[in-house]
């Protein structure tokens, strides 16, 4: 385990500030992180109830990247999302609960989340909902643009934001969702036809199912509609939106179809 990481607490939207005093007790300090939610800097101590011995033989927690375009929660902010199975454990539950109590995280409060078996390798953010399969902890990419920016992160956090650097610096040249009149993007990316159609098939499905979820999974076998991503960019797993930003589609991973040479 890395030195001691000062947990983030990651709260509410844009110029609302939530704390609660059984869990938090920190002054605000800019981190250099995107205005979305604020940042306070909690001494892992007053921050957790977490002990060494709930965390040990847990199982493993795995944090992984996701976007789900206009189906995201909070506009795609730093937040995390897991399962019900995952949500109300010694490695993601509510703050100021512990053992004999764990409490399950509620939609846009904070959320503690641990990963090795040292507590102070324990972050807060927002959680914004159910979401991956269990055993899972889905952050946005947002929240890893932020994140990796920092030092003395806990060694999972620290090995995604490796994996992130990585995987970015192995994308080809052009990024045709930034270049799309590159001459090695022809036929790359969808059409303004084919978004066209793909955003008015997600609306019309909207306006009968008043909002359903499954208007914005309306791809091959389920997966997301092209319709629900901005740029009609899905990955080639068909669950997130690529965005043209290098560390972003290394995040979600799946995108490397849209980076070609340069002619």
């Amino acid at each position: 385990m890395r030195p001691a990481l000062l947990s983030l607490l990651l709260l509410g939207p844009p110029g609302q500030t939530q704390q609660t005093a059984d869990t938090c007790q920190a002054g605000a300090e800019d981190l250099g992180l995107p205005a979305l939610a604020p940042v306070l800097v909690v001494e892992p101590q007053v921050a957790t109830r977490v002990r060494a011995r709930d965390l040990a033989g847990q199982d493993e927690l795995h944090a992984t990247c996701y976007d789900d375009g206009d189906s995201c929660p909070g506009g795609c902010d730093e937040h995390v999302v897991a399962n019900n199975a995952t949500n109300g454990s010694a490695r993601f539950h509510a703050p100021g609960s512990g053992a004999g109590d764990w409490r399950s995280c509620r939609d846009g409060l904070g959320c503690e989340v641990c990963f090795g078996d040292d507590p102070e390798g324990c972050i807060t953010l927002t959680y914004r909902g159910t979401g991956p399969d269990a055993g899972r902890a889905d952050f946005t990419a947002a929240f890893w643009a932020g994140i990796c920016q920092r030092g003395d992160l806990p060694d999972t956090l620290d090995d995604e934001c490796t994996r992130i650097d990585n995987a970015a610096a192995d994308l080809r040249a052009v990024s045709c969702l930034q270049r799309p009149d590159a001459p090695s993007c022809v036929g790359v990316v969808p059409t303004a036809a084919e978004l066209a159609a793909a955003r008015q098939a997600v609306q019309d499905c909207l306006s009968r199912r008043n909002n359903s979820w499954r208007c914005y999974y309306r791809g091959p076998n389920g997966t997301l509609s092209a319709g629900t991503c901005g740029n009609g960019a899905v990955n080639s797993s068909g669950w997130d939106c690529c965005s043209g930003d290098r560390a972003h589609d290394a995040c979600v991973t799946g995108c490397s179809q849209y980076y070609v040479n340069e002619r």
